[in-house]
């Protein structure tokens, strides 16, 4: 299969993960956060420099932004910008941060020196230049990427996938299509072992300490060359999903200075073509899907609704979808329509649509926000511009309807200070809303009410509070010996909702009747 991406294009689209930074103490305000940014590659190595030859996808991370605003990023190469539409218009990226001023971390570009038409090495050597624009900042970071024929001062192993007719996968295997393997900067004439595992992240964290699991049923081994090189090798004769699963990572397991393996990655000693992303991704046949799991929550759960203080994501890339022609692709959200038709324009309600970068594989491999909160109630359509030409059309990619509604309640708790008073006395009465998130409901109106003679309350409605909290008091006549009850009631997302209260009012002599000390 041919990869259709245009190398302008190739390098696209940039976000930022943002981790706020800490507040420093002493007398007056803090001084405001400064925005940091830091590039590391798909292992989770800080870098400044790369080198072209290792083909490596790199990612970055800013903090110290402002939460829920808009932010264009503009990538050049040698003073030449990148970012460009499929018209070949320049088209700045437009990330938003979430409330904790955050842009989850991803990718800046993929397997770079790769033509991507052709699979093949192509130049990608340069100073880059990363500007950052909007909302009060205005940063520049710079990039070194170095020439294959400059000398690499680190020399970590590095392996890749390969396809048959000899290009670099990129990503992305056609089900059924022969897996080779390839690398450079081995231990010389050094004994290899080559496994396809499912994919993981945290292979260069110590998370995965046990053995290697090869899903091919066989674990290829070869020998390095006097360079540290790995020729071109078959490690799977053809490429299958495996138990459901269509990611994978290919690892190579270096044997020490006495020949032995011990059948497990080591960071730094072994090599694996991705960490952080996905090595590849088995791809298969399109399926005749008409609308697709699109929204999500922030944790990457596909949801139908949404509460107007949450935040909707949507992952890199659909599920179940033919390969994307493009690098890079806008990400909206309309007013919901029950049936789309070619030609249909496409209107953001956000204010603006997300642009994405894409990747012929990692198929759900990070999430990004596409319209922070407060959300407007309603019921929306996500669709991915695939095109991005602004209207739907054949080959963008329709999501399921999702709606936002409020957060219906699910307790109201009512009680009061005194649960025994004297006649002619008073007790303050709380009434608690729960929604059926759990938490607090705020600014809702509670109506208290007096089931009994003689007693009434004031103020006969209240708004509850930031901890969901109404108030009111309640006075109770001169008739001792009864018992008052207090009802509390609220009407929210047209869900009705009540509680009440006992309140026993003492009779004259008896035993619960307080005692006063004369003063």
């Amino acid at each position: 299969m041919v990869l259709r991406r245009r190398l302008w294009m190739f390098f696209g689209v940039v976000f930022f993960a943002a981790i706020p930074l800490g507040c420093g103490g002493g007398k007056g305000p803090s001084p405001p956060t400064q925005p940091t940014l830091v590039f590391f590659d798909a292992s989770g190595r800080t870098v400044t420099e790369i080198n072209e030859e290792t083909l490596p996808t790199l990612l970055t991370k800013i903090t110290g932004l402002p939460a829920n605003k808009p932010f264009e990023l503009m990538l050049y190469r040698d003073g030449q910008p990148l970012y460009r539409d499929a018209s070949g218009n320049l088209q700045p990226i437009v990330a938003t941060s979430n409330e904790k001023g955050e842009i989850p971390a991803v990718v800046l570009f993929y397997d770079l020196g790769v033509d991507p038409q052709s699979g093949f090495p192509t130049p990608a050597a340069g100073h880059y230049l990363l500007r950052v624009l909007g909302s009060g900042v205005d940063m520049l970071v710079s990039l070194t990427v170095r020439s294959r024929r400059q000398q690499v001062p680190e020399r970590l192993p590095t392996i890749w996938v390969v396809r048959s007719n000899g290009a670099i996968a990129g990503g992305s295997i056609p089900e059924g299509e022969p897996v080779y393997a390839a690398g450079i900067n081995f231990p010389p004439n050094r004994r290899v072992r080559l496994y396809v595992v499912e994919d993981k992240s945290g292979w260069n964290s110590g998370a995965f300490p046990t053995n290697l699991e090869d899903v091919t049923g066989v674990i290829e081994e070869v020998t390095t060359d006097s360079q540290g090189k790995i020729s071109r090798t078959l490690v799977w004769g053809s490429a299958q999903p495996k138990n459901g699963k269509r990611d994978f990572d290919l690892v190579a397991d270096v044997a020490d200075e006495n020949g032995n393996f011990d059948n497990r990655y080591t960071p730094d000693t072994d090599a694996i073509d991705a960490d952080l992303t996905t090595g590849f991704t088995v791809q298969g046949l399109p399926q005749p899907i008409v609308r697709v799991n699109l929204a999500s929550d922030k944790s990457g759960n596909y949801r139908d609704y949404f509460a107007p203080d949450e935040t909707v994501t949507i992952w890199v890339n659909p599920p179940n979808r033919p390969l994307i022609p493009f690098t890079m692709v806008k990400k909206y959200i309309c007013p919901h329509k029950e049936t789309w038709n070619y030609g249909d324009p496409l209107v953001d309600v956000t204010g603006r649509p997300e642009w994405d970068l894409v990747r012929y594989a990692c198929l759900n491999q990070y999430l990004y926000t596409v319209w922070a909160p407060p959300l407007v109630p309603g019921v929306y359509d996500p669709v991915i511009d695939v095109n991005q030409n602004g209207v739907y059309d054949q080959g963008d990619i329709l999501g399921k309807a999702f709606e936002v509604r409020g957060v219906k309640p699910k307790r109201l708790f009512v009680s009061a200070r005194f649960p025994f008073v004297d006649p002619n006395g008073s007790t303050p009465v709380t009434a608690l809303l729960i929604g059926e998130n759990d938490l607090p409901m705020r600014n809702q109106t509670v109506q208290f009410s007096v089931l009994g003679e003689g007693a009434s309350v004031d103020p006969i409605s209240d708004q509850t509070n930031l901890q969901g909290i109404a108030s009111t008091t309640l006075r109770v006549g001169s008739t001792g010996g009864v018992t008052i009850r207090v009802r509390a009631t609220a009407t929210v997302e047209g869900v009705p909702i009540s509680g009440e209260t006992e309140v026993q009012v003492r009779a004259y002599g008896g035993l619960n009747a307080v005692i006063r000390s004369k003063q």
